[in-house]
């Protein structure tokens, strides 16, 4: 399985692309120069969203990713990866997302603004409905998060500080679209197991809480 990891100059290359290795696999980099056929695609990131989509349009990889969706190559967002999935991102300014998904990416900040944000640290997900093991726990870093209509896909929901719902993954099997706002490759043996399952499946199959 040839594993591609989207390279637009906003991403966590590195922890993915070890991740995928002590999996088994051996990804390559997909950049404005090397748009070749994979069959799955990673979306990693970190950073704003609005600089993000600028840079998937200035080297032209909006087209290569539809094509490949097109062609019903898997794809998968991590963190802000996730977030680009979605149609209304407003970090760093109000812009389009990917759209693979209606939603709205907005300020954990203007919800909490009591509360500490970025939120970074560990809490326990449970994606697959398991115990709550302290290796279960996984990886976030993020000030934005994702509300959308969650008839759309499958999907695993969390709580931050004041009880505030958000979704942490989601799925569409008929689209073969998953994203994830935690960082699998970055969460010990259960990230790495989210990660494993979603490659060979092509989708992820999260457990509704």
């Amino acid at each position: 399985m040839k594993i591609g990891i989207l390279d637009y100059s906003s991403g966590n290359i590195a922890s993915v692309f070890n991740a995928c290795n002590y999996l088994g696999y051996q990804p390559c980099v997909i950049s404005a120069a090397t748009q070749i056929s994979v069959d799955r695609l990673i979306i990693p990131g970190v950073g704003s969203a609005y600089t993000a989509m600028r840079s998937i349009l200035d080297y032209s990889l909006r087209p290569y990713i539809f094509e490949l969706h097109n062609s019903s190559v898997p794809i998968i967002g991590i963190c802000l990866g996730f977030q680009l999935l979605f149609s209304e991102l407003f970090e760093g300014g109000l812009c389009t997302g990917l759209s693979f998904f209606q939603g709205t990416v907005t300020s954990l900040h203007d919800f909490l603004p009591d509360y500490q944000i970025p939120r970074i640290g560990w809490s326990t997900v449970n994606p697959y409905g398991y115990s709550s093991p302290s290796s279960s726990e996984f990886y976030f870093l993020h000030s934005y998060f994702v509300t959308a209509d969650t008839s759309q896909f499958s999907y695993h929901e969390t709580s931050y500080i004041g009880n505030l719902p958000y979704l942490v993954a989601c799925s569409s099997k008929a689209r073969l679209i998953s994203g994830f706002q935690y960082h699998p490759e970055k969460s010990n043996i259960w990230g790495l197991e989210v990660l494993r399952e979603t490659l060979i499946n092509g989708y992820y199959q999260p457990i509704i809480t």
